[in-house]
């Protein structure tokens, strides 16, 4: 897929990236309440970095990353100089050692990947969380109302007005999160997205302490896809 840097670069430029929150979100209030002392936090795809900030006003250590450097600097911008803002593509390497963070936390920013790229993503999640520690996402589901709109890229995923979006409903993202993780809470429901009707698949997960020896957790890499089911 080509790049989406350019993407979003644009749409922060034009200010169509638009939220009137002024508090938190509900997935980072929950994520938050999973600590129960000053922890690390690793936010992919912070945008203007608003539930970062939160996260930092609770007291903890915030590596927020994001693939657009007009949105960090943006972010920047807005205060919280407690966060510490990075710019980073999660489809390569994440930007940090083993087993580091508390939560990682992913609001809308995992459903832009093929299959394999999406389960690569989530091997480097593991890698950077600490053995029982939090992976938070929110991602579209296959109820929104903008899925099968646009040009097919493959299951589930398709290219609208130049914006790649791969739609995740609970099943896949239980199958995808599975070799890796504990997972806690997975639901779907309907609600907004900067102001228009959408449709999200939750995602609260622990990772998986190790039941071997030293190190029988690393390099672990979620399976390719086996599920089955309709076509789009």
């Amino acid at each position: 897929m080509a790049n989406q840097a350019p993407y979003w670069d644009e749409l922060y430029r034009a200010r169509r990236v638009t939220t009137s929150a002024t508090t938190p979100s509900d997935l980072a209030l929950t994520a938050a309440a999973t600590l129960d002392r000053p922890g690390r936090v690793m936010e992919l795809g912070c945008g203007r970095g608003h539930d970062a900030r939160y996260f930092a006003e609770c007291g903890h250590s915030v590596v927020a990353t994001d693939i657009s450097p007009v949105a960090l600097r943006e972010a920047k911008s807005l205060g919280g100089d407690a966060v510490t803002y990075v710019a980073a593509d999660m489809t390569s390497s994440l930007p940090a050692g083993d087993e580091c963070f508390d939560v990682v936390y992913s609001r809308l920013s995992l459903h832009y990947f093929t299959d394999d790229v999406t389960r690569r993503v989530l091997s480097e999640i593991h890698r950077v969380l600490k053995p029982g520690a939090v992976f938070a996402a929110l991602v579209k589901s296959t109820k929104d109302p903008l899925y099968a709109r646009g040009i097919r890229v493959e299951r589930d995923m398709y290219v609208l007005d130049g914006h790649v979006r791969h739609f995740i409903d609970p099943p896949y993202l239980r199958e995808v999160t599975a070799p890796l993780f504990d997972v806690e809470e997975l639901s779907q429901y309907d609600g907004d997205a900067f102001g228009f009707p959408s449709s999200f698949t939750r995602l609260i997960a622990r990772k998986r302490r190790p039941s071997g020896g030293p190190g029988s957790e690393r390099s672990v890499r979620a399976p390719g896809r086996t599920w089955r089911g309709s076509s789009a």
